[in-house]
């Protein structure tokens, strides 16, 4: 899994992008992570839903369970 995620930050994100400095890398990555890995990409791993939308889909399965 880390693997895919690593070969995914490079050529969508590490290889497109032109970082001068490792402050630019240190605030571009957390980007990345949060808009192009947890809004766009659809994970296998999660039944190619997105990682928002499975922690949505958890959250709501886990209160359609609580009592009354």
């Amino acid at each position: 899994m880390m693997k895919s995620f690593f070969k995914t930050l490079k050529y969508e994100e590490v290889y497109l992008c032109k970082y001068e400095t490792f402050a630019d890398v240190v605030v571009r990555l957390p980007y990345f992570k949060k808009e192009a890995n947890n809004l766009k990409r659809l994970h296998p791993g999660l039944g190619y839903l997105l990682p928002n939308d499975f922690d949505e889909l958890m959250i709501t399965q886990a209160h359609d369970k609580l009592p009354g």
